[in-house]
């Protein structure tokens, strides 16, 4: 049995190359036999999982159901109503709505799990504000919430179309955090003091408008790209 010299990787009298780094096997002593069986496969079976989309539902939905049972018998025994299971009960029906897309959707998963999240906090958060009082939901919620799925929408689409790719996609992503964080402090700052101003923003999107920056120059910039993949050996 001889090893390769390049990366020691066990060779038998059938192997011409190594099966790992394709290096040539010099051997005089044992000498290249094609007719020894092959000890690595040449070829690799592709494993498909089969996902039983009814079955996946249906242990969800046992698995959501018992914690928001116990949490309602609990709460129906100690106080005799309705008063602090409404909340985890509608987030395990959150949970169970963010299990849908992937499993039914074959096409696109991704984009209608944006939309069925996205309704789902809303109604969540929407229930919440109902039964704790409030105008939070309509004044920065919901206005921040359809910002940020339209564009999620937005950079799947262009990520399922070839337009985004690359280091683009963090940077662009970065960007999106900086527009939800400006949109978030104006809405604060608007709805508390009545006016327009920019405060704990600034904080979040400087860096992250900096780092998206830098990726959209290396993004952009081949020469520059391969000079960094060679110095850190991607």
């Amino acid at each position: 049995m001889s090893y390769c010299v390049h990366c020691g990787v066990k060779l038998a009298p059938s192997e011409a190359r190594c099966p790992l780094c394709q290096t040539p096997v010099v051997d005089p002593v044992t000498p290249y036999d094609p007719s020894v069986p092959k000890e690595f496969p040449t070829r690799v079976r592709e494993q498909h999982l089969e996902i039983n989309p009814g079955a996946t539902l249906v242990l969800a939905a046992v698995l959501l159901a018992v914690p928001s049972l116990i949490c309602l018998f609990v709460d129906l025994l100690a106080s005799g109503g309705l008063t602090w299971s409404p909340y985890p009960i509608g987030a395990f029906l959150m949970i169970f709505c963010a299990v849908l897309p992937p499993v039914l959707c074959r096409r696109n998963p991704f984009l209608w799990s944006v939309v069925v999240d996205d309704a789902a906090l809303c109604l969540y958060l929407w229930m919440v504000e109902a039964l704790s009082g409030g105008a939070w939901f309509h004044m920065i919620v919901f206005p921040v919430l359809l910002l940020l799925g339209v564009m999620l929408l937005a950079m799947a689409a262009s990520i399922h179309q070839g337009i985004l790719r690359g280091l683009g996609i963090p940077a662009v992503g970065l960007l999106l955090i900086c527009v939800v964080a400006l949109t978030v402090d104006l809405l604060i700052t608007v709805t508390l003091t009545d006016q327009v101003r920019i405060t704990w923003s600034a904080f979040v999107m400087i860096p992250c408008g900096i780092i998206a920056a830098m990726l959209i120059v290396i993004h952009r910039n081949n020469a520059l790209r391969s000079e960094l993949k060679r110095k850190l050996h991607l």
